[in-house]
């Protein structure tokens, strides 16, 4: 079953997205995850936007 091709862009997005973050948590040691803030810089998330606009495009 494929995703309609109006939403894959966001979806890909979604799962590039949480693919780094998860990236980040695995590299904290498991007793400091629930005590600090772990996230994703947003030089970075402009950057997997643009990795989202180079694979899809944007019907704007």
């Amino acid at each position: 079953m494929k995703l309609p091709k109006d939403v894959r862009p966001g979806v890909y997005t979604a799962f590039i997205y949480y693919r780094e973050l998860l990236k980040k948590i695995q590299k904290v040691p498991a007793s400091d995850v629930m005590k600090m803030r772990i996230r994703v810089p947003d030089n970075e998330k402009l950057v997997l936007l643009l990795r989202t606009y180079s694979k899809f495009g944007f019907n704007l």
